[in-house]
Parts: C-alpha cells; sequence; structure tokens
C-alpha cells in the first residue's frame, strides 16, 4: 500500500496508476488474467485426466501438472506422460 501511496506522488513514477483508470486496459489487462488461469485450469484437467489413465494416486496429478508447465521436467522419464 506504501508503493501505491508513493507512486501516486511521485512526478515521474515507475508504474503509472492512472493506467487503471483507463477501461480498455483494465479490460486487456483482465483478458489476459482469465485466459492464463483458463489455461491453467486446463492443463490441471489434463493432468489431472492423464493421471486418471495411468492410475497415479493424488500426487500424480501434481507431478504431471508441473510436468506440464515444464517445471521438473525430466526427459528421462517421459515414457508414461500423456501428451
Amino acid at each position: 500500500m506504501v508503493f501505491v501511496r508513493r507512486q501516486g506522488r511521485l512526478a515521474d513514477p515507475l508504474l503509472d496508476l492512472r493506467l487503471f483508470a483507463n477501461r480498455a486496459f483494465s479490460t486487456a489487462l483482465g483478458s489476459l488474467r482469465f485466459g492464463t488461469m483458463l489455461m491453467g485450469a486446463i492443463h490441471r484437467c489434463h493432468a489431472a485426466a492423464c493421471s486418471q489413465v495411468f492410475g497415479n494416486s493424488g500426487t500424480g496429478v501434481w507431478i504431471r501438472s508441473e510436468s506440464v508447465f515444464g517445471f521438473g521436467r525430466n526427459p528421462q522419464s517421459s515414457s508414461t506422460q500423456c501428451t
């Protein structure tokens, strides 16, 4: 909150908060956030479906979802990954 107040008072702020008053900017930002969350949900559902097909436990779902996003990917163990 201190950062936001300080940026509002500066003559040359790091983040121009007046951008958020612009309806087009706010809509674009909201759309990007919604799209990102939607893609995350789709990847999570895909990972859950793959986990169910391969008979993994609930922890396998998290491991699969991490591999979908590219975190912790191990190319040696890709034989059971649903692609």
